[in-house]
């Protein structure tokens, strides 16, 4: 699908994928360490996919987006206002 909208380096994603799969041998759970690394790996380069792809797709825009909302629960509202009220008095 990527391929056909000419949108990012489809064969990074390979990469990516083929090291998601050796995750499947139970012997890469006999290494903590070994598996960390994997693990590591491919959180790095799913962010690095996503990255370039999310420029892709928006162009060249500057514009920064972050995960998550602004909205908070109830009761919640307040005491954020006041911890920044405090951080700003401290200054």
């Amino acid at each position: 699908m990527l391929r056909a909208e000419n949108l990012g380096e489809v064969g990074d994603l390979g990469e990516v994928i083929q090291a998601m799969r050796a995750l499947d041998d139970p012997r890469i759970y006999e290494d903590a360490e070994e598996l960390l690394r994997r693990q590591t790996y491919v959180l790095e380069q799913l962010k690095r996919f996503e990255y370039q792809l999310r420029r892709e797709v928006d162009g060249e825009s500057e514009e920064l987006f972050l995960a998550g909302s602004d909205e908070v629960p109830t009761g919640f509202r307040d005491l954020i206002d006041e911890y920044f009220k405090a951080l700003a008095g401290e200054q």
